[in-house]
């Protein structure tokens, strides 16, 4: 049952949709949560990423959007990342659009979308297993980038080394991305960075020396498991009932203004980053390993502008460019979110310069990212937004006001907003405080 403040906010061509997902709230406070469901099922378990969404909970909204909308014909997520709502999406027969600035994520996302068959896969993964037993015997040329002897043992960097040639040679790009996204897992489980950060962060030297880790067994077993969810997936959802899959690697103010058309888009769909990626989730750093592993063609062909240094990717994220006081507070920014401006202000009477300007300068980004995606979407549509309020200098960054204001001047309408805990990804951010909810924000294009 809609209570009368809800009905005061929404439309009643909006009630059906909000019922729905209240109805669900009614039936478990805690409903959203998901916390019998966090098993990530068929292509969704390929490849490791950093604060990856829930299927089951991006799978039932979408079903509610879609219950009360026969007109979706496609989706966008602007800040793809793993790629749940993308398979999401094509799992419904939907088109989708996919966009993200870490070619790792660009690289994962097309081999999940990208139909392959399982019995071509099956002689693929055995003719390159025959390829690393053959050069496992000699010894093979090493892989060399700067500092890898940091990073890696040099048993270690024999064996990738193997393993990387062995995929090399492999001719098909389709099925060499299958197998570096396999490599990828190895790279992050084998280097001399601490697994319990996404910040490259140097092991102590006794767990270096210590460590015990055969590369060429665990991967040969990786390449099984996804041979194993690509079989289910294909049985589950058949070639010719599934959607098509778009994706674009690079800046998403760029890709939307450039690739997409004006009131195109039938639904968003997104979690965006709660903040600048150096001081909240270093998606960059995570990913730079790894990437350094791969034959960057493979990717994309500007791949190698993200990699030259270990921060490349986040400083071309959102709020990778700190600005200058001048240019935050002649750009506008701070008249578009009353909630910006008290924090940015508190901030600077606190002496904390750099950090005001490290939050206005991810929010300056963001607004021209939400702007184009309005943009994209046609009118009377959907956009929802699942968001995270961080901390900095001990006070909560309300993303979630600071985003319905800045919508509201883009021309959309909050509709309804609820609250999740997230019961299995601490979100860690340098004030080395947990995000410990999400906010899931629903706004109309008028």
């Amino acid at each position: 049952m809609l209570n009368y403040k809800v009905l005061e906010r929404i439309n009643m061509g909006d009630t059906d949709l909000i019922g729905d997902i209240i109805e669900k709230q009614n039936t478990d406070g805690h409903y959203w949560d998901f916390k019998k469901y966090y098993r990530r099922e068929h292509l969704h378990g390929i490849g490791e990423y950093p604060a990856t969404m829930v299927p089951k909970m991006q799978s039932e909204l979408l079903d509610i959007f879609l219950k009360n909308d026969k007109n979706i014909s496609n989706i966008l997520d602007p800040f793809m990342g793993s790629g749940t709502v993308l398979m999401e999406g094509i799992c419904r027969s939907l088109n989708t659009v996919g966009i993200d600035v870490n070619p790792l994520s660009y690289l994962l996302v097309k081999v999940k979308t990208t139909y392959t068959p399982t019995h071509m896969l099956d002689k693929k993964i055995m003719e390159l297993f025959n390829r690393i037993d053959d050069l496992n015997g000699e010894n093979a040329e090493l892989h060399h980038f700067e500092k890898i002897e940091k990073w890696f043992r040099n048993d270690i960097i024999q064996q990738l080394s193997v393993l990387r040639k062995a995929i090399m040679e492999e001719r098909s790009l389709k099925y060499r991305r299958i197998f570096w996204i396999t490599l990828c897992q190895i790279v992050r489980k084998s280097c001399n960075s601490r697994r319990t950060t996404f910040k490259l962060h140097i092991k102590k030297r006794g767990d270096i020396l210590n460590f015990k880790y055969d590369c060429i067994t665990e991967f040969k077993k990786q390449c099984i498991d996804i041979r194993n969810r690509f079989d289910v997936f294909n049985k589950t959802y058949p070639i010719e009932n599934r959607g098509k899959a778009t994706t674009y690697l690079g800046d998403v103010i760029y890709t939307l203004n450039r690739k997409i058309e004006n009131d195109s888009i039938d639904l968003i769909f997104t979690s965006p980053p709660y903040g600048d990626n150096h001081t909240t989730v270093t998606y960059g750093q995570y990913s730079y390993l790894q990437l350094k592993w791969i034959n960057p063609r493979d990717v994309s062909n500007n791949t190698n502008k993200f990699l030259e240094t270990q921060t490349g990717i986040d400083k071309n994220s959102l709020g990778g460019v700190y600005y200058s006081i001048d240019k935050i507070e002649n750009s506008g920014i701070l008249d578009k979110s009353k909630t910006l401006h008290v924090i940015y202000n508190m901030l600077l009477k606190e002496n904390e310069t750099n950090k005001a300007r490290k939050v206005a300068s991810f929010y300056m980004d963001f607004d021209k990212s939400i702007e184009s995606c309005f943009k994209v979407l046609k009118p009377n549509k959907y956009a929802l937004f699942i968001t995270g309020n961080r901390v900095v200098n001990g006070r909560i960054i309300e993303f979630n006001k600071i985003l319905e204001e800045l919508a509201n001047h883009h021309g959309a309408k909050l509709v309804y907003d609820f609250k999740r805990n997230i019961l299995y990804k601490k979100t860690k951010t340098r004030d080395n405080d947990s995000i410990k909810k999400e906010d899931i924000l629903i706004f109309k294009k008028i």
